[in-house]
């Protein structure tokens, strides 16, 4: 019998490894794109890389201040205009979750409570206000979409995703009017009251109304390019199921969804770890605004944005400046060191790659990402037993969370590729003790739990040929190991 799991994942290693870190970068560095300013290709020193890159990133950061001030316009300085008439804001008015100091990401400057996900108590948009920004996005996305988006019958235009879709508020002259006053009176004050930071300092970025139309997609996990985000249900709860914000680090293992009710607003650091929930049943529109801090250029983040934009265009030198300059700011962030240890990979230098996986796991538990890519990094290099203590690692984390009925699908497809390297690699060792005769024991130990494995990974996909193979193939190396195991005790 072909021991077929063997080659689950060996040959298709390179691939996958960077696909999981958002990087596929590979060969030697070209002249990075237009996106990307390089420096010139004679400068080969990497300090003078990364000052370029720093010095990019810096105007990138002034060029955001200038365009959301036009767009959303500055509030006062204090210098003589009172700020009598802005909202006030108290503990009393919020309910907060924290995440836990380790899990706020890089780059949060002077926010103090940057932990904390704030949930407003009372409405801070009326109803009325809520209707008229879906009414006008409504309106300018009709104006974009195509005029063939038609029913299968009746000649009506079919509401799809595509059909709700976004609206950027600085395209809307009515909500844009509205908007600059709520900064105002009450957006802004809100964020100084929660987060420590003078209203002042701030400057809106972006300002998207978004519709979902379920069934919809999960977002994947990120960070916002921003440095404080705020989330406005516009929608009330009763028209739809389903959606809401999920964030790493709350509740149960793989996190928790919020969901806040219409015209609440729900606000965070921007670098936690979150996903928009995907829309069940229903519309649901939101108004989401990202904030960015004068004083704060956040060059971890941007560096890595820039790291990923080079990696994603084959300039692995670029990628590898940008990376190295993030973590001077945040030596210990994960997506840093995760990407950095792709780019070590792509270059075959597996033991910088494994240094920075191992630091990456280590440093922030909640993303699995490093150590599935050093399991699997392992497996290639032939090193099944040491790759199986990673992916037991990450599904002793889990503790079959995503089992739960409403545990996060990206939670469920990461144990789903855990389990399933985990059985592959049990499997190798155990073919290899069958044919050595070898550490017999080690088999009786651990293919039981790689039965057991291979009977939830069945769960969602009865039937499926291979996992039935290896079932068959698990349950009779398990007993050959306990028959000769017997046999020698008899022996004995």
């Amino acid at each position: 019998m072909r021991p077929i799991y063997c080659i689950l994942f060996i040959g298709s290693f390179s691939e996958a490894y960077l696909t999981s870190i958002q990087s596929s970068s590979t060969g030697s560095c070209r002249r990075p794109p237009s996106s990307i300013n390089s420096v010139s290709p004679a400068v080969e020193s990497m300090d003078l890389r990364v000052e370029n890159i720093l010095g990019q990133i810096k105007k990138e950061h002034e060029d955001e201040i200038t365009e959301g001030l036009r767009k959303f316009g500055p509030l006062p300085n204090g210098g003589g205009e009172t700020r009598a008439s802005e909202q006030k804001w108290s503990d009393g008015d919020f309910v907060s979750y924290s995440v836990g100091q380790n899990n706020v990401g890089p780059d949060v400057g002077d926010l103090g409570r940057s932990d904390e996900i704030f949930v407003t108590t009372d409405p801070v948009l009326t109803e009325k206000e809520c209707d008229d920004l879906i009414s006008e996005a409504r309106e300018w996305i009709a104006q974009e979409e195509d005029d063939g988006a038609t029913a299968a019958s009746g000649g009506e235009r079919e509401i799809t995703n595509r059909g709700l879709g976004e609206a950027r508020v600085s395209n809307l002259p009515r909500g844009c009017d509205w908007l600059r006053a709520k900064l105002k009176e009450s957006l802004f004050p809100l964020l100084e009251s929660r987060f420590g930071v003078r209203a002042e300092d701030l400057t809106l970025n972006d300002a998207l109304i978004i519709g979902y139309i379920g069934p919809s997609r999960s977002q994947p996990i990120h960070r916002d390019a921003s440095i404080v985000s705020l989330n406005i249900a516009l929608s009330p709860k009763e028209n739809y199921t389903g959606g809401g914000t999920f964030f790493e680090g709350l509740g149960v293992p793989g996190g928790k969804a919020l969901q806040n009710e219409r015209g609440h607003v729900l606000c965070h650091s921007s670098g936690i770890m979150h996903a928009g929930r995907a829309v069940e049943t229903g519309q649901r529109w939101v108004l989401v605004l990202f904030v960015v801090a004068r004083k704060e250029p956040q060059f971890a983040r941007r560096c890595h944005a820039y790291g990923i934009r080079a990696s994603d265009g084959g300039y692995v030198d670029e990628a590898e400046a940008a990376f190295t300059a993030g973590l001077r700011f945040a030596p210990r962030d994960h997506l840093l060191l995760t990407s950095l240890g792709g780019v070590h990979f792509s270059r075959r230098n597996v033991k910088m790659a494994k240094k920075y996986l191992v630091t990456a796991g280590d440093t922030y538990t909640l993303c699995h990402k490093a150590l599935i890519s050093q399991g699997k990094l392992l497996l290639s290099e032939g090193k099944p037993r040491a790759a199986l203590r990673r992916f037991d690692t990450v599904l002793d984390r889990i503790d079959d969370s995503d089992q739960a009925v409403d545990a996060w699908m990206p939670l469920r497809a990461t144990a789903w590729d855990a389990r399933n390297h985990a059985v592959s690699c049990a499997l190798m060792c155990g073919e290899y003790i069958a044919s050595t005769d070898k550490y017999r024991d080690w088999s009786i130990e651990k293919l039981p739990e790689a039965i057991q494995r291979l009977y939830t990974l069945l769960l969602a996909a009865p039937g499926d040929d291979r996992l039935v193979s290896m079932l068959s193939r698990a349950e009779e190396l398990l007993e050959e190991a306990e028959v000769r195991k017997s046999q020698q005790s008899l022996i004995q």
